[in-house]
């Protein structure tokens, strides 16, 4: 992933014809991911580094994730996990070109679209070439098109008693049927 450069950022921002940058609000969440509204005001202050007049709203995820499918924001924090520990489901979902009809798209809230990703992730369906296919439109999304920028990845953490063992599924949740003697 390449590395926050202000300099370099505030050198394409001249170019691009905004020499005293512009003003944006980072949209997200505050009470979805861990350190959510935290998260925002740390880019936040990455973009004013960069030059730009930033300012964040953060609010309710209920209210939040309506308002991001309705495309209301043009910068904005989500997250995407997977229960299957597979990239597809959210390259097919995150990423993948907004279509009802294909399937794929649903939670594509930028309406980001490339063709060729597309053609990647519909191929990555055939076992035998699935994981070369999905490094392959990984690389393409997150480094050629940077389609999103990753910026953390949450890690679970749970606490027991002595004498319980938990079997964590990577789907953010405590279930208390995952709970039992220790061995």
């Amino acid at each position: 992933m390449p590395q926050a450069d202000a300099d370099a950022a505030r050198a394409l921002l001249a170019e691009a014809g905004y020499p005293d940058g512009f003003s944006i609000t980072l949209h997200g969440p505050n009470n979805r991911y861990q350190n959510d509204a935290q998260i925002l005001q740390a880019v936040s202050q990455l973009f004013a580094r960069a030059g730009l007049t930033s300012t964040v709203e953060a609010m309710p995820s209920n209210i939040f994730f309506d308002r991001a499918s309705q495309q209301e924001f043009s910068a904005f924090l989500g997250g995407f996990g997977t229960t299957t520990g597979s990239a597809i489901r959210g390259l097919q979902q995150v990423i993948a070109t907004n279509d009802a009809d294909a399937g794929t798209g649903g939670f594509n809230r930028t309406r980001f679209s490339d063709p060729e990703f597309d053609a990647l992730v519909a191929q990555a369906f055939d076992e035998a070439e699935r994981d070369a296919l999905l490094a392959q439109a990984t690389v393409r999304a997150f480094t050629d098109q940077q389609a999103i920028i990753p910026l953390h990845f949450e890690q679970q953490i749970w606490a027991l008693r002595e004498g319980l063992t938990y079997d964590a599924r990577p789907i953010e949740r405590t279930l208390a049927q995952d709970i039992r003697p220790a061995d």
